[in-house]
């Protein structure tokens, strides 16, 4: 009986192990999809939320939009400004020139 137990005990955890990098696997899957949404780089994307795009308003920011025939890359490039931009700006803003004479 206790080996009957044993055994499953261990096909429950092996099962639940296998679900759970399943899962993982999928979800890692669905962020690498969503990251390819070209719509925050695109000249026709507005910030808004009321108005997301102004030429697909419906398809913006969703799976539809990675292959948009309309995408035209925006002038001023990630309308989304990462970490290192922010730091870096804040960076020259905070610390005065070290090259000016005094």
């Amino acid at each position: 009986m206790s080996f009957i137990l044993f055994v499953c005990t261990w096909g429950i955890i092996i099962f639940s192990l296998f679900r759970t990098i399943q899962t993982l696997r999928a979800g890692c899957d669905y962020l690498v999809r969503l990251h390819q949404i070209p719509c925050s780089r695109c000249q026709y994307f507005t910030q808004n939320y009321s108005l997301k795009c102004t030429v697909h308003p419906y398809e913006a920011l969703t799976e539809e939009a990675v292959n948009c025939v309309d995408f035209e890359p925006s002038s001023l490039g990630s309308a989304y400004p990462t970490l290192a931009n922010y730091l870096e700006k804040s960076v020259k803003t905070i610390k005065p020139d070290l090259t000016s004479s005094h």
